[in-house]
């Protein structure tokens, strides 16, 4: 995350919002896919601490989003900056708050997406979750306590809240 804010710090700038955001999108890719290749790895490599053996294989999911694709999703953030000049932000206030938020929120969610997915991966061998909840949200609350896996977790823009698999 803090290489993903200093590519976009570095990249980004008022003068030109469109072309300098066209030239991080790959630099943003690239970061979110090796981040999402690596939660991948470290949420097998819990699955196999927990369950005494090899988790269930799940496709890898690293450079996928929601949108289809990383690039596609960071793509899909362009007019969100653009919309809050529109809607009167100054460019700094657009580039620095607005579309900084945008990318670290997309970025936190596809890495928790491919952590859920790897988890939900496991279906066949694992009774469900428990949910663990950091200072729960009134949203979030019903994530607390266990889970059958045909029970999604509820995910919110910065949600903290963990799963821990439950095996027989």
């Amino acid at each position: 995350m803090r290489l993903l804010a200093a590519y976009y710090g570095r990249t980004m700038t008022e003068a030109d919002i469109e072309a300098t955001y066209a030239a991080f999108i790959p630099l943003g890719a690239r970061t979110i896919t090796a981040g999402q290749g690596a939660a991948q790895t470290l949420t097998r490599a819990y699955l196999r601490s927990i369950a005494g053996a090899d988790p269930l294989p799940v496709a890898t999911l690293a450079g996928t989003s929601k949108a289809g694709t990383i690039t596609d999703a960071l793509t899909g953030l362009a007019p969100f900056i653009l919309s809050a000049i529109a809607k009167g932000a100054s460019p700094d206030e657009a580039v620095n708050v607005t579309g900084a938020y945008f990318v670290d929120r997309l970025a936190d969610n596809e890495l928790t997406r491919v952590v859920d997915r790897e988890i939900d991966g496991q279906k066949s061998r694992a009774k469900g979750w428990v949910g663990i909840t950091s200072a729960p949200s009134d949203a979030c609350a019903d994530n607390a306590g266990f889970h059958t896996f045909d029970e999604e977790i509820y995910r919110h823009p910065g949600c903290n809240c963990e799963r821990e698999v439950v095996y027989a």
